[in-house]
């Protein structure tokens, strides 16, 4: 529907109007932080968490959006107010932040008013998105491990949220080679499961929800918010190191990313678990919808080396079998080729 609006730069604009300069450094660097939250009943999920990170992405850039985080705040929720009234009323929304320090130096000359920083502030209609994405709440997700690997974090630290995500694309672009409907999990260099493009992963082994531990991927607002919940039922929570070996193929495994909650992976031995379904129950009375459960039989058994290291610590790299490849010719996880 038309009408919608998008704060850029201090002002209002119609969405058609808001358009970043061909000399802005996103565009020649991906020099940009950026954050996505979606609402729930017009609610932001978490967004002062989210703007924490974007602020936090913007100190590592050393960029000054010339806005304090309060006043982003405000102006993030009257930029929601201002659109609600292009969709139905039942219509939630997402919300992107995108921050550069605007066009470079270099192109001074082209901007007789003078250079600064890009803030924008837009609102997008969740259902071209969720729209598309519904069934997969029932059937689960493909998952497939890509030759793409995470970016390490002595080389770029991941936990600041950017528009530099060309890694991201080519993980995906395998994953899209392999099949439709694919979603690629990225390993990290020691050959770790690390994160998806976009969202973060979570295993269910033995009651335990585990989940990557923080050295090499996005500090997700939605992981934090999946392991409090889990916590605050009792459920026990570990963030370590997994091999493929044990990862998407051989235990119950979720993506999560904000915007879509938390879908199920369909293919491999997926299991329906006690203390799983009352963590999703959880986030469904905090206003998340919980995918559908499965009744699957649990998976086979696994031995408990399924685990090595520990958060903090940098884990010495596995060593291979004779004749044994990074990432198996044909694309998928597991001894068993199943993905």
């Amino acid at each position: 529907m038309a009408g919608r609006v998008v704060y850029f730069n201090g002002r209002f604009v119609p969405e058609a109007e808001a358009r970043v300069s061909i000399f802005d450094s996103a565009l020649m660097y991906g020099d940009m932080a950026f954050e996505m939250t979606r609402t729930y009943g017009h609610r932001p999920f978490r967004l002062r968490e989210h703007l924490d990170r974007l602020y936090g992405s913007l100190r590592l850039l050393e960029i000054d959006c010339g806005l304090s985080i309060e006043a982003m705040e405000r102006v993030t929720l009257e930029t929601l107010e201002r659109n609600l009234a292009t969709e139905p009323a039942d219509m939630d929304w997402q919300i992107m932040h995108d921050v550069s320090r605007g066009p470079l130096e270099l192109y001074r000359t082209a901007f007789p008013g003078g250079i600064g920083p890009t803030v924008s502030i837009n609102c997008w209609p969740l259902v071209t998105h969720m729209g598309r994405f519904a069934p997969n709440y029932r059937s689960g997700v493909h998952l497939m491990i890509p030759a793409q690997q995470a970016v390490p974090a002595h080389l770029v630290d991941p936990k600041a949220k950017t528009r530099s995500r060309l890694h991201y694309q080519l993980a995906n672009l395998q994953a899209g080679r392999a099949g439709a409907g694919r979603w690629p999990v990225l390993l990290d260099p020691d050959g770790f499961l690390a994160e998806g493009p976009g969202w973060n992963i979570f295993l269910v082994r033995d009651g335990v929800l585990v989940t990557p531990e923080p050295r090499n991927i996005l500090l997700g607002v939605s992981r934090n918010a999946t392991m409090e919940y889990a916590r605050g039922l009792g459920i026990p929570v570990r963030e370590a190191n997994a091999t493929r070996r044990c990862g998407p193929t051989r235990s119950s495994a979720r993506p999560r990313p904000t915007r879509s909650c938390m879908p199920r992976r369909s293919r491999g031995n997926a299991s329906a678990t006690a203390d799983r379904d009352r963590c999703f129950a959880a986030c469904s009375r905090r206003g998340r919808p919980p995918p559908a459960s499965t009744s699957s039989p649990r998976p086979r058994a696994t031995p408990r080396a399924w685990m090595n290291g520990s958060a903090g610590r940098r884990p010495r790299p596995r060593a291979r079998e004779p004749g044994a490849t990074s990432v198996p010719p044909s694309g998928r996880i597991g001894s068993d080729g199943a993905s």
